[in-house]
């Protein structure tokens, strides 16, 4: 091991050491030891400046505990600080002293019976005895202050100031209080001075504090809650915080604003005999049965086992002497599991299995059972003991049952589904309370509720309903329409859960009003409309206020109402509950009175679900209301008789409109039915699967092909990949490849036949749906 000369012999002090103390440990790093026999107990540890609390150094539990070592066990463990001490010197494993009695001081020690030839082991265990301090607090205090437990060549000035105690910064140590009995008797008393009088000192438990980071006020302060009377004590005992140089080099030096007095003291018990917080923070005597919760100065009667278990993560409880119960004032509160942060006010439910969450409103603590008065004050550092979980909301479970339960006026009601409550808690899953047994019949369960803004049916009726709130429902005629309410697909529930919702007029619209305004819904937004009396003649559905909350808001609408799909340029005017075609921009604002109108967006099928006015889109499927026979619209002025349906999916046309039958009179009736392999401005394109991929000029698949209009093609969904020369094809549901040639589909016979076909590269190979290619006749084996 490395030694370092002593300190100045004639200056080695307190103040010295909490300024330098770095300089003690330059011997090397310190080993954990044993309070007892064993060389290594489990609870010490090497300590870390990111485990430093500030406002909780070490709890009261830890400080105040007296039993923690007999005279045996702190003389093994000073024996096995300094093995061998040089010649000459006497160490504190070998120090012996006569005692003075002490007679029983009011601030909390007892009498104190002087003897002749004490050992230090002696000394430290009997002064930790009458005056209830933990005798490692006593050694460690040694070694902050004079490094006595570790030094192997001790001097005199050493033992006579071992705790600095009378040892200001600002001068020598005070003669009155010198030798090693008068000085560790004096430390601990003073300790508990501070315990016993804690109001009007500069450092106080429970409030905010102000601390220098060093006796230089030039560094400044900081301001610390101080959780706990034994981290005030310290505090008083020496004035200043380390900085985070001095905590980022736990065994050296920081830089010159850092002081090292707490921070030593702190690593130096962590490094001997583990976490400086550890301990429990229940309490009783012997001689009395009733247990007590400590917290800060109070103490507050534990009522029952179950309040007991529930604060478990502050330990179990101990047997103390009454005199140290009595240095905390006993409170009017039972300790409750509804605790307090005094340092927010956060209020919270403290759990048994480590998890505390916070009441949003005393309204809400109310409704548990609970009153905001009756919450008791913990520390931040007891706190601390329990991790944060969610934020307390009204949902709920009974004992005995899953069934997830949400307050309502008048009481409860039952929860059908997690995705309703996710919905009625803004959209984040909900912490659920498991509510006391004897609040339960509070409140009565009056129904069970579905997820608002969804769909739902009987399992004996075909209806299918929007869930508009809590109370009401609303019968829909198209899912396009539910849609734009974000409402996509239904869930079928028993009959007597609908019934519990009355139903309203008339059917789900894209036109609603509550709260006596008027809104279009797209997209699942709702836009305020302020313009036409007539709605555009849409219906009007009357919904809650509480589907109006929910669902967000969309740009005005000002004018006149304009839609159009995600997936098409084409603006529509909505007039007389139809949808008419504008041809130009120019047209759209001369029906807009001049003005840029707001253009919803919705779904192509809910534009789909409104009649059109007799101006067809160009690339439609439509039929006349008089004649079974399909058509293709081309352009403006062609319509292209259609075949197969087949044909028209495959060009992504899969669904097609009934018109009247003046509507297809203006167009002319091309020559030869409709095929999937277009002409668009002088290129090929094959229809496969709703897409156009280029195909070469040669048109390698033999199909007959359909010239067809610019406009036409704008409204078609084309690929942007290479042209095909050769074209295979096959469906999701069948592993053959078909070769398109001479207008047949020829089955390929195997990977080789294919690759040969394909100029002896794997070949791009299209996708379609099942019965995708029922409009191409099979033809022999390629």
């Amino acid at each position: 091991m490395i030694t370092v000369p002593k300190l100045s012999r004639t200056g080695f002090g307190r103040r010295s050491l909490a300024l330098a103390a770095a300089m003690i440990l330059a011997a090397g790093t310190l080993v954990a030891f044993s309070v007892t026999v064993s060389p290594a107990p489990p609870s010490a540890q090497a300590a870390s400046g990111a485990d430093f609390n500030a406002g909780n150094i070490m709890s009261d539990a830890v400080f105040y505990d007296a039993g923690t070592m007999n005279v045996s066990q702190i003389q093994a463990f000073l024996n096995a600080r300094v093995p061998s001490c040089r010649a000459g010197y006497t160490c504190l494993k070998d120090f012996r002293q006569n005692t003075t009695s002490q007679s029983a001081k009011a601030a909390g020690c007892a009498a104190y019976g002087g003897a002749p030839s004490q050992t230090a082991a002696q000394i430290i265990a009997s002064v930790a005895s009458i005056c209830g301090i933990n005798p490692q607090v006593l050694i460690v205090l040694l070694e902050k202050e004079q490094g006595l437990v570790t030094d192997t060549w001790p001097t005199e000035r050493q033992f006579r100031s071992a705790t600095g105690y009378g040892c200001p910064d600002t001068a020598d140590c005070d003669a009155l209080y010198y030798g090693f009995f008068n000085q560790v008797y004096n430390a601990a008393w003073q300790f508990k001075k501070y315990q016993a009088s804690p109001d009007g000192r500069g450092y106080q438990a429970g409030r905010w504090n102000t601390i220098q980071w060093h006796p230089n006020s030039a560094c400044g302060s900081s301001q610390v809650f101080i959780d706990n009377q034994a981290t005030a004590g310290l505090y008083l005992y020496t004035p200043y915080r380390p900085n985070q140089a001095a905590l980022n080099n736990m065994y050296g030096t920081g830089d010159g604003c850092s002081s090292y007095g707490n921070r030593n003291f702190f690593r130096m018990f962590t490094d001997w005999f583990g976490s400086t917080t550890g301990g429990s923070y229940f309490a009783r005597t012997s001689a009395n049965p009733t247990l007590y919760l400590l917290a800060g100065t109070v103490k507050y009667p534990v009522p029952s086992m179950e309040v007991y278990e529930s604060l478990s993560p502050l330990g179990t409880y101990r047997v103390v002497s009454q005199s140290y119960l009595d240095t905390y004032s006993t409170s009017a509160k039972w300790a409750t599991t509804v605790v307090r942060d005094p340092t927010s006010g956060a209020v919270y439910l403290a759990q048994r299995w480590g998890s505390k969450n916070q009441f949003p409103s005393c309204e809400l603590m109310a409704q548990y059972g609970y009153s905001c008065g009756d919450a008791i004050d913990l520390t931040p550092g007891q706190l601390a003991r329990w991790s944060t979980g969610g934020m307390i909301t009204p949902f709920f479970v009974v004992p005995g049952s899953a069934d997830l339960n949400y307050f309502v006026p008048g009481g409860r009601v039952h929860v059908y589904d997690w995705a309703a409550a996710v919905k009625l808690n803004g959209g984040s899953a909900p912490y659920v309370v498991t509510m006391r047994a004897d609040v339960v019949p509070r409140y009565p369960l009056l129904k069970t509720i579905l997820n608002p803004q969804t769909l739902v049916k009987s399992s004996s009726s075909d209806a299918v309903f929007f869930v508009d709130g809590f109370d009401r429902k609303i019968q829909i005629t198209s899912f396009a329409v539910a849609s734009e309410f974000g409402a996509n697909g239904y869930l079928t529930v028993p009959q007597g859960i609908l019934d519990g919702y009355t139903t309203g007029p008339g059917f789900l619209s894209l036109a609603v009003r509550c709260n006596g305004a008027t809104y279009v819904t797209a997209g699942a937004r709702l836009h305020s409309w302020t313009g036409s009396a007539a709605n555009g003649g849409l219906s009007v559905a009357e919904v809650s206020a509480d589907t109006c909350q929910r669902m967000p808001r969309g740009g005005a609408i000002t004018g006149e109402l304009f839609m159009k799909s995600a997936t098409s340029s084409t603006v529509y005017l909505v007039t007389g509950g139809k949808l008419r075609a504008m041809s130009s921009w120019d047209e759209l604002l001369a029906n807009n009175n001049g003005a840029v109108p707001t253009i919803m967006t919705v779904t192509a099928a809910t534009l789909m679900s409104l009649p059109l006015v007799p101006t067809l889109e160009p690339a439609s499927v439509v039929k006349s209301s008089s004649d079974p026979m399909l058509y293709f619209i081309d352009g403006a002025e062609k319509r292209i008789p259609v075949s197969s349906f087949v044909s028209t999916t495959e060009l992504g046309r899969a669904s097609w409109s009934t018109v009247p039958a003046n509507a297809l009179s203006s167009y002319s009736v091309a020559s030869g039915y409709l095929t999937r392999v277009l002409s668009c401005n002088g290129r090929l394109l094959l229809g496969v699967n709703g897409t156009l991929y280029p195909i070469t000029a040669s048109n390698p698949t033999g199909i007959a092909v359909t010239n067809v209009a610019s406009d036409t093609c704008a409204r078609l969904k084309i690929s942007s990949a290479s042209e095909l020369g050769s074209v295979f094809v096959k469906t999701v549901d069948s592993p053959t490849v078909f070769f398109l040639s001479g207008a047949v589909r020829r089955p390929v016979p195997s990977w080789d036949r294919l690759l040969e076909l394909a100029g002896g590269s794997a070949p791009v190979i299209l996708t379609t749906g099942a019965g995708g290619l029922g409009d191409i006749p099979l033809g022999t084996g390629a």
